[in-house]
């Protein structure tokens, strides 16, 4: 296959937010080791996030690059450089933001018609958040909004790595001071020192199980792990799509 792989161009769109430029980086990486060649399509600001890790792996031979589109802040009325979400100064700003994202569909439709050799796959982000920690470390867990109270019981009672500060209900972004405090100090001091406690057999537990999972997580992209399998046959299904 790895002939067939070097005449492939994955294309990655990541959502903009940090959030999501760390697994969209993972995944080039990924892709990259199968011979096949990425781009990954962002903004400068969040460019200069990822190029770091981008330039190492380019260094260490993988076929990935970063190009940049400019996204429309003073047209939507945002301050320079706010180009994610993270960088909103207000939450009354968003719908800027999103009308700023929508504007990104000319310059980067351009783009994609320019690249050489042409896309064999884009795959385009639009909401998948998680951190590429997650299955190696105990954590503490404190969720907001959308799936997090799904990932907190998956981390506290099915992985059993993780200790709740006790958050109870959804607090949507923006929304924060309407709610006021939902989770004291004191909540968080008992979570840390439950989660630190190194004598505590429950704690020793934890990490024993979070060491487990990071050492399945790391061996599942290993050549022959089952994510390195199924990143080869996603490559495979586009190589019959292209061949077609």
């Amino acid at each position: 296959m790895a002939l067939e792989t070097q005449n492939l161009h994955f294309v990655l769109l990541p959502h903009l937010s940090h959030g999501h430029l760390i697994p969209m980086a993972d995944m080039a990486k990924l892709l990259a080791q199968h011979g096949v060649s990425v781009t990954i399509i962002t903004t400068p600001i969040n460019g200069a996030r990822s190029k770091p890790v981008i330039d190492q792996a380019t260094q260490s031979g993988l076929h990935i690059q970063l190009l940049q589109v400019q996204f429309p802040c003073s047209e939507v009325g945002l301050p320079e450089g706010c180009e994610s979400m993270d960088a909103l100064p207000s939450k009354d700003m968003l719908q800027n933001f999103l009308t700023g994202i929508s504007m990104l569909q000319q310059p980067v439709e351009q783009l994609l018609i320019e690249l050489k050799p042409s896309p064999s796959c884009i795959i385009s982000d639009k909401y998948f958040a998680w951190t590429d920690r997650t299955a190696r470390l105990p954590m503490i867990t404190w969720p907001l909004f959308a799936e997090q109270f799904y990932n907190e019981k998956l981390a506290v009672q099915v992985l059993k790595i993780g200790v709740p500060v006790g958050a109870k209900f959804v607090v949507n972004w923006g929304l924060e001071e309407k709610h006021g405090v939902v989770v004291k100090r004191e909540q968080v001091k008992i979570a840390i020192d439950q989660l630190m406690d190194e004598g505590d057999q429950v704690g020793q537990d934890r990490r024993k199980r979070a060491r487990e999972l990071g050492d399945m997580a790391k061996s599942a992209i290993e050549e022959g792990g089952s994510s390195y399998l199924s990143m080869k046959l996603l490559i495979q299904d586009i190589i019959e799509v292209c061949n077609k």
